[in-house]
Protein backbone atom coordinates (compact mmCIF):
# COMPACT_ATOMS: atom_id res chain seq x y z
CA UNK A 1 0.00 0.00 0.00
CA UNK A 2 1.59 3.12 -0.56
CA UNK A 3 1.45 5.78 1.86
CA UNK A 4 3.11 8.97 3.25
CA UNK A 5 2.09 9.27 6.80
CA UNK A 6 3.27 11.67 9.12
CA UNK A 7 6.89 11.78 9.77
CA UNK A 8 8.41 10.52 12.40
CA UNK A 9 11.11 12.72 13.77
CA UNK A 10 14.31 11.03 14.78
CA UNK A 11 17.22 13.62 14.67
CA UNK A 12 17.90 16.90 14.70
CA UNK A 13 21.05 19.05 14.01
CA UNK A 14 22.78 21.72 13.56
CA UNK A 15 24.95 22.57 10.95
CA UNK A 16 28.49 23.10 12.04
CA UNK A 17 28.36 26.65 10.95
CA UNK A 18 26.95 27.51 14.15
CA UNK A 19 22.85 28.29 15.16
CA UNK A 20 22.48 28.80 11.22
CA UNK A 21 19.70 26.15 10.66
CA UNK A 22 18.96 22.84 11.63
CA UNK A 23 18.68 19.15 10.07
CA UNK A 24 16.16 17.16 10.73
CA UNK A 25 15.54 13.47 9.95
CA UNK A 26 12.46 11.42 9.33
CA UNK A 27 10.96 8.07 8.02
CA UNK A 28 7.59 7.27 6.14
CA UNK A 29 6.49 4.49 4.60
CA UNK A 30 5.55 4.45 0.69
CA UNK A 31 5.01 1.30 -1.60
CA UNK A 32 5.09 -0.91 1.72
CA UNK A 33 8.89 0.21 2.39
CA UNK A 34 10.24 2.42 5.30
CA UNK A 35 11.76 5.59 3.57
CA UNK A 36 13.90 7.87 4.83
CA UNK A 37 14.68 11.82 3.95
CA UNK A 38 16.42 14.64 5.92
CA UNK A 39 15.36 18.24 5.36
CA UNK A 40 17.57 21.38 6.57
CA UNK A 41 15.57 24.61 7.23
CA UNK A 42 18.05 27.69 7.61
CA UNK A 43 16.77 29.99 10.40
CA UNK A 44 16.18 32.50 7.64
CA UNK A 45 14.13 32.13 4.90
CA UNK A 46 11.65 34.26 3.50
CA UNK A 47 7.70 33.86 3.71
CA UNK A 48 7.93 31.24 0.42
CA UNK A 49 11.35 29.77 0.20
CA UNK A 50 12.41 27.72 -2.94
CA UNK A 51 13.31 23.35 -2.10
CA UNK A 52 15.80 21.85 -3.57
CA UNK A 53 16.19 18.35 -3.33
CA UNK A 54 19.56 16.44 -3.44
CA UNK A 55 19.58 12.66 -4.53
CA UNK A 56 22.59 11.00 -3.67
CA UNK A 57 24.81 8.63 -5.96
CA UNK A 58 24.76 4.51 -5.73
CA UNK A 59 26.30 3.17 -2.42
CA UNK A 60 27.77 -0.04 -3.72
CA UNK A 61 28.56 -3.18 -1.64
CA UNK A 62 26.59 -2.11 1.01
CA UNK A 63 23.77 -3.69 3.49
CA UNK A 64 20.48 -2.73 4.65
CA UNK A 65 22.04 -1.49 7.63
CA UNK A 66 23.94 1.15 6.91
CA UNK A 67 21.83 3.54 4.43
CA UNK A 68 24.17 5.84 2.35
CA UNK A 69 24.75 9.26 4.04
CA UNK A 70 23.28 12.54 2.79
CA UNK A 71 24.97 13.84 0.17
CA UNK A 72 27.40 16.84 0.11
CA UNK A 73 25.34 17.98 2.79
CA UNK A 74 27.44 20.33 4.61
CA UNK A 75 28.13 22.54 0.97
CA UNK A 76 24.31 22.01 0.54
CA UNK A 77 23.52 23.05 3.97
CA UNK A 78 25.91 26.75 3.63
CA UNK A 79 24.23 27.09 0.09
CA UNK A 80 20.67 27.08 1.84
CA UNK A 81 21.61 29.27 4.27
CA UNK A 82 23.23 31.66 1.81
CA UNK A 83 20.93 31.56 -0.80
CA UNK A 84 17.56 31.05 1.44
CA UNK A 85 16.44 27.59 0.19
CA UNK A 86 15.55 24.64 2.40
CA UNK A 87 16.78 21.35 0.96
CA UNK A 88 16.02 18.09 1.24
CA UNK A 89 18.02 14.99 1.22
CA UNK A 90 15.83 12.00 0.56
CA UNK A 91 17.63 8.52 0.91
CA UNK A 92 16.70 5.55 -1.65
CA UNK A 93 16.30 1.81 -1.04
CA UNK A 94 18.75 -1.32 -0.54
CA UNK A 95 18.28 -3.66 -3.93
CA UNK A 96 19.63 -7.18 -2.51
CA UNK A 97 19.94 -8.66 -5.78
CA UNK A 98 23.10 -5.88 -6.15
CA UNK A 99 24.12 -5.53 -2.61
CA UNK A 100 23.99 -1.67 -3.20
CA UNK A 101 21.14 1.37 -2.38
CA UNK A 102 20.33 3.18 -5.86
CA UNK A 103 17.60 4.47 -7.26
CA UNK A 104 14.85 3.41 -9.29
CA UNK A 105 15.15 5.47 -12.54
CA UNK A 106 14.44 4.88 -16.21
CA UNK A 107 14.07 1.89 -16.72
CA UNK A 108 15.19 -0.16 -13.87
CA UNK A 109 12.10 -1.73 -12.34
CA UNK A 110 12.63 -5.08 -13.48
CA UNK A 111 15.91 -5.16 -11.07
CA UNK A 112 14.25 -4.72 -7.88
CA UNK A 113 12.69 -7.19 -6.11
CA UNK A 114 10.32 -5.17 -4.44
CA UNK A 115 9.40 -2.06 -6.35
CA UNK A 116 10.24 1.29 -4.28
CA UNK A 117 8.24 3.47 -7.03
CA UNK A 118 10.64 6.09 -6.13
CA UNK A 119 9.40 8.59 -8.46
CA UNK A 120 6.30 8.25 -6.74
CA UNK A 121 7.38 8.47 -3.55
CA UNK A 122 10.03 11.87 -4.47
CA UNK A 123 6.60 13.33 -5.72
CA UNK A 124 4.84 12.52 -2.98
CA UNK A 125 7.71 14.36 -0.61
CA UNK A 126 7.52 17.71 -3.24
CA UNK A 127 3.51 17.73 -2.54
CA UNK A 128 3.60 17.32 1.18
CA UNK A 129 6.62 19.39 2.00
CA UNK A 130 5.79 22.14 -0.21
CA UNK A 131 2.65 22.35 2.05
CA UNK A 132 4.44 21.59 5.39
CA UNK A 133 7.12 24.46 4.65
CA UNK A 134 4.83 26.86 2.21
CA UNK A 135 7.41 26.54 -0.36
CA UNK A 136 7.50 28.50 -3.73
CA UNK A 137 5.56 26.40 -5.87
CA UNK A 138 7.60 27.80 -9.03
CA UNK A 139 10.88 27.22 -7.29
CA UNK A 140 10.66 23.46 -6.79
CA UNK A 141 14.63 21.78 -8.00
CA UNK A 142 15.90 18.40 -8.12
CA UNK A 143 19.64 17.74 -8.73
CA UNK A 144 21.68 14.43 -8.12
CA UNK A 145 24.58 12.24 -8.90
CA UNK A 146 25.48 9.63 -10.59
CA UNK A 147 22.25 6.97 -9.81
CA UNK A 148 20.74 10.56 -8.32
CA UNK A 149 21.49 12.03 -11.57
CA UNK A 150 19.12 9.36 -13.58
CA UNK A 151 16.51 9.97 -10.88
CA UNK A 152 17.03 13.36 -11.42
CA UNK A 153 15.89 13.47 -14.84
CA UNK A 154 13.05 10.94 -14.57
CA UNK A 155 11.85 13.38 -11.88
CA UNK A 156 11.70 16.30 -14.58
CA UNK A 157 10.16 13.96 -16.78
CA UNK A 158 7.57 12.80 -14.90
CA UNK A 159 6.60 15.35 -12.43
CA UNK A 160 7.24 18.55 -14.57
CA UNK A 161 4.14 19.90 -13.56
CA UNK A 162 5.98 20.27 -10.21
CA UNK A 163 9.39 20.90 -10.77
CA UNK A 164 11.30 23.86 -12.48
CA UNK A 165 14.55 23.08 -13.26
CA UNK A 166 17.05 19.85 -12.57
CA UNK A 167 20.94 19.70 -12.82
CA UNK A 168 21.96 15.82 -13.20
CA UNK A 169 25.83 15.56 -12.66
CA UNK A 170 27.43 12.19 -14.01
CA UNK A 171 24.00 10.78 -15.32
CA UNK A 172 21.73 10.40 -18.27
CA UNK A 173 18.06 10.55 -19.34
CA UNK A 174 18.26 6.47 -18.81
CA UNK A 175 19.08 3.31 -18.73
CA UNK A 176 17.45 -0.28 -20.07
CA UNK A 177 17.83 -4.05 -20.48
CA UNK A 178 19.23 -4.73 -24.13
CA UNK A 179 16.89 -4.90 -26.92
CA UNK A 180 14.54 -2.72 -24.98
CA UNK A 181 11.83 -0.28 -26.71
CA UNK A 182 10.87 1.98 -23.81
CA UNK A 183 9.11 5.21 -24.60
CA UNK A 184 10.31 8.33 -22.04
CA UNK A 185 7.17 10.38 -21.43
CA UNK A 186 6.12 13.67 -22.97
CA UNK A 187 6.19 16.81 -20.41
CA UNK A 188 3.31 18.05 -19.05
CA UNK A 189 5.40 21.73 -18.78
CA UNK A 190 8.59 22.76 -19.44
CA UNK A 191 11.08 22.18 -17.33
CA UNK A 192 14.87 23.99 -17.18
CA UNK A 193 17.98 21.05 -17.42
CA UNK A 194 21.83 21.78 -16.67
CA UNK A 195 23.52 18.21 -17.42
CA UNK A 196 27.40 18.16 -16.23
CA UNK A 197 28.94 15.11 -17.81
CA UNK A 198 32.87 13.82 -17.69
CA UNK A 199 34.33 12.88 -20.93
CA UNK A 200 36.50 10.81 -18.95
CA UNK A 201 33.79 9.56 -17.15
CA UNK A 202 34.10 5.35 -17.60
CA UNK A 203 31.09 4.43 -15.32
CA UNK A 204 28.19 6.56 -16.88
CA UNK A 205 29.64 7.22 -20.57
CA UNK A 206 29.70 10.16 -22.16
CA UNK A 207 28.47 8.56 -25.08
CA UNK A 208 26.78 5.63 -23.89
CA UNK A 209 26.58 2.45 -24.96
CA UNK A 210 26.33 -1.60 -23.12
CA UNK A 211 26.96 -1.23 -19.54
CA UNK A 212 26.68 -3.35 -16.47
CA UNK A 213 25.60 -1.01 -13.41
CA UNK A 214 24.17 -2.90 -10.54
CA UNK A 215 24.93 -6.26 -11.49
CA UNK A 216 22.84 -5.69 -14.49
CA UNK A 217 23.43 -5.50 -18.13
CA UNK A 218 22.25 -2.21 -19.41
CA UNK A 219 22.34 -0.04 -22.47
CA UNK A 220 23.01 3.47 -20.97
CA UNK A 221 21.85 6.48 -23.07
CA UNK A 222 24.22 9.10 -24.76
CA UNK A 223 24.45 12.58 -23.91
CA UNK A 224 22.99 13.45 -27.26
CA UNK A 225 20.29 11.46 -26.77
CA UNK A 226 19.43 12.85 -23.28
CA UNK A 227 20.06 16.67 -24.88
CA UNK A 228 18.06 15.52 -27.84
CA UNK A 229 15.08 14.49 -25.16
CA UNK A 230 15.11 17.21 -23.11
CA UNK A 231 15.70 20.35 -26.54
CA UNK A 232 12.13 18.15 -28.54
CA UNK A 233 10.58 18.29 -24.83
CA UNK A 234 10.95 21.72 -24.00
CA UNK A 235 10.32 23.10 -27.49
CA UNK A 236 13.88 24.72 -28.37
CA UNK A 237 15.52 26.04 -31.52
CA UNK A 238 18.17 23.34 -32.34
CA UNK A 239 18.74 24.49 -35.35
CA UNK A 240 22.93 24.68 -36.03
CA UNK A 241 23.45 22.83 -33.02
CA UNK A 242 26.51 20.49 -32.98
CA UNK A 243 26.66 16.43 -31.82
CA UNK A 244 28.33 16.39 -28.63
CA UNK A 245 29.48 12.33 -29.87
CA UNK A 246 31.00 11.32 -32.77
CA UNK A 247 31.49 7.62 -33.69
CA UNK A 248 30.89 6.73 -30.00
CA UNK A 249 33.40 9.15 -28.50
CA UNK A 250 33.01 12.82 -27.65
CA UNK A 251 33.30 15.27 -30.39
CA UNK A 252 36.40 17.32 -30.40
CA UNK A 253 36.10 20.72 -29.68
CA UNK A 254 32.28 20.61 -28.59
CA UNK A 255 32.19 21.65 -25.24
CA UNK A 256 28.05 21.26 -24.72
CA UNK A 257 25.08 23.10 -25.38
CA UNK A 258 23.06 25.48 -24.17
CA UNK A 259 19.61 26.79 -25.43
CA UNK A 260 17.84 29.44 -24.08
CA UNK A 261 13.95 31.13 -24.80
CA UNK A 262 12.74 27.29 -24.66
CA UNK A 263 8.94 26.89 -23.90
CA UNK A 264 8.13 28.52 -20.92
CA UNK A 265 11.03 30.58 -20.98
CA UNK A 266 13.75 27.37 -20.11
CA UNK A 267 16.76 26.56 -21.18
CA UNK A 268 18.49 23.53 -21.91
CA UNK A 269 22.60 23.48 -21.12
CA UNK A 270 25.29 20.29 -21.50
CA UNK A 271 28.63 21.01 -20.18
CA UNK A 272 31.57 18.95 -21.10
CA UNK A 273 33.58 18.38 -17.86
CA UNK A 274 37.09 17.79 -20.02
CA UNK A 275 38.91 15.07 -18.48
CA UNK A 276 36.95 14.77 -14.95
CA UNK A 277 35.90 11.25 -14.36
CA UNK A 278 33.08 9.67 -12.28
CA UNK A 279 33.21 12.20 -9.71
CA UNK A 280 30.99 15.29 -8.32
CA UNK A 281 33.23 17.87 -7.62
CA UNK A 282 32.23 19.44 -3.99
CA UNK A 283 31.78 22.74 -3.27
CA UNK A 284 32.08 23.99 -7.19
CA UNK A 285 29.50 21.88 -8.19
CA UNK A 286 26.83 22.85 -5.69
CA UNK A 287 27.30 26.61 -6.65
CA UNK A 288 27.06 26.41 -10.13
CA UNK A 289 24.44 23.92 -9.39
CA UNK A 290 22.64 26.30 -7.19
CA UNK A 291 22.59 29.23 -9.42
CA UNK A 292 21.22 27.50 -12.42
CA UNK A 293 18.00 26.42 -10.90
CA UNK A 294 17.22 29.62 -8.34
CA UNK A 295 17.49 31.10 -11.39
CA UNK A 296 14.96 29.59 -13.60
CA UNK A 297 11.79 29.45 -11.57
CA UNK A 298 8.72 27.91 -13.15
CA UNK A 299 6.73 30.88 -15.47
Amino acid sequence: MKSLAISLLLTSLAWAGGSSGTLSTYTTTWNGLTRTYGVYVPNKLPANPPLVFVLHPTVPNSTPSTPPPYFNDGPWEKSAVQNQFIVVFPLSTFNTRASSWYWDSFFLDFSFPVLPDDAGFLRSLVQNLTLQYNADPTRIFFTGMSSGAFMTHMMGATSSDLIAAVVAVEGQIEAEPPNATFVLPTLVAPVSVLDLQGDADTTVPYCGGPKTLWNEKLVIASLDQTADYWLESNGCNTEGLPQLCTNGMPTPDVQGLDVAGCNGGTEVEVVRRDGVGHVYGGVPIVNQSASFMLTHPKQ
